[in-house]
């Protein structure tokens, strides 16, 4: 009673299964001129789940029957149990130091139904990557309502010309295939546009949670080799601050600048204002993406009020070029750019299915986290098979409120954007 567990009278709270043995002699009665036989009774209701019920019979052989729910199994069911024990009993009389474990329940009408009639599920689909099946669906309902986030809607037409423009601009930034992006946005208009803007582009996007510690999004950008973070000036700066930078990091051995090229920070406008103080000087990018600033950095390091700036300059360096979508300047570029169709011309190179479409990084209980790359051609024959087994219906709105980090989200968010459906974007707090 003190743990207040619920109870039914449906069934008993023990045990929900039952094996009874019935040993015992057929007892004959007499009862002076007449005569008895014996008649089965029909139960009408099954006390537990499943009861199995074994005897001797008249002749001395083994009889049995089984017992059970019918609102839980078919007869089938219980038909292939009653085959299945069968030929497990008989096995083990015919050789009794036989390992059960090699005994085969199922005969081999089953085996092959199980191996090959159940496994028979070879589709001829075609080949063809996300953006594809996007682009079809624009063509098809251009003027359909695509997003809905709070009072905003957006239609597949306004959805298509703006990824359009992102990816022009990441195209033009010398971004493709098997590059990869990562996008740190709350759930919004903007993060649904960097999604499709990176495919369409042809490079792979990397979903990270805002939320997140921000050790954890800094090993997942440095880890994964991005290319570019698309962000906002607030979630950039918040990964920027909480960087750690130790100064002697500034000064690098011979032996460590071999991995890196030469490359120029990128302007203010894309990067923290403490790293554009940097601009223009002699600068190291890593493999990520991200630029150094050497310059005078041994004879600033001296000097402790230009040694916060530098430290915080470093830090933003460790991260991949962050594009800014809440960026004035930015935005004035985007718009600039054409938001007709991307053509596989356009891109740095032809995107193919064997091509990269995402990343996603696991919880990282076991250890650290580990990233597992989605390519096109596992995406769209996902995709394939939830057109059908969830069957979505044009116009039938999905809502999303699972973080862009999780892999659920592909399902809900992808799956009515290649159907014809609506993507009602929950907020943060709903």
């Amino acid at each position: 009673e003190d743990l207040a567990v619920e109870r039914s009278l449906s069934h008993t709270p023990l045990f929900q299964a039952m094996f009874a043995w019935l040993d015992q002699a057929e007892t004959k009665f007499k009862l002076g001129e007449a005569s008895l036989e014996r008649l089965d009774v029909q139960l009408p209701t099954a006390k537990f789940d499943v009861t199995l019920s074994l005897g001797r019979g008249p002749s001395g052989s083994l009889e049995g029957i089984f017992e059970y729910d019918a609102s839980l199994f078919t007869e089938a069911t219980v038909c292939s149990w009653a085959n299945q024990f069968s030929r497990l009993l008989v096995a083990a009389v015919e050789n009794e130091e036989r390992l059960l474990s090699s005994v085969s329940l199922i005969s081999a009408q089953e085996r092959a139904q199980v191996v090959s009639t159940f496994n028979d599920t070879w589709k001829d689909i075609p080949t063809t990557t996300l953006p594809d099946l996007f682009a079809a669906q624009v063509e098809k309902s251009p003027d359909a309502i695509a997003l809905i986030f709070g009072d905003e809607e957006v239609s597949y037409r306004a959805l298509d010309a703006r990824a359009n423009q992102l990816a022009r601009y990441l195209i033009a930034e010398n971004i493709g295939p098997e590059d990869i992006v990562a996008i740190a946005l709350d759930r919004s208009i903007e993060m649904v546009v960097s999604l499709l803007g990176v495919l369409k582009s042809g490079a792979a996007y990397l979903p990270l949670d805002p939320d997140y510690p921000v050790e954890r999004l800094q090993f997942m950008l440095m880890d994964s080799n991005a290319q570019r973070l698309i962000t906002t000036r607030e979630i950039y700066d918040r990964l920027v601050s909480e960087t750690d930078s130790p100064r002697s990091a500034v000064s690098y051995p011979d032996a460590s600048r071999a991995s890196y090229q030469s490359a120029n920070v990128i302007s203010s406008e894309f990067s923290s204002s403490a790293g554009s103080a940097h601009a223009g000087k002699e600068t190291r990018r890593s493999s990520h993406g991200g630029g150094l600033a050497l310059g005078a950095a041994s004879s600033v390091s001296r000097e402790e009020e230009a040694s916060d700036q530098l430290s915080a300059a470093f830090a933003s360096q460790l991260l991949p070029a962050a594009l800014l979508l809440d960026d004035d300047t930015f935005q004035a570029e985007l718009a600039t750019l054409s938001n007709a169709p991307i053509r596989d011309k356009d891109r740095v190179q032809s995107l193919a299915p064997d091509n990269l479409a995402y990343v996603i990084y696991t919880s990282g209980s076991t250890g650290r986290p580990k990233g597992a790359g989605i390519y096109h051609s596992g995406l769209f024959n996902y995709i394939y098979w939830a057109q059908e087994f969830y069957r979505p219906e044009e116009g039938i709105g999905a809502p999303v409120n699972t973080s862009i980090a999780f892999d659920a989200t592909v399902t809900s968010l992808w799956l009515p954007l290649v159907s014809g459906g609506c993507v009602y974007l929950l907020d943060q707090e709903n």
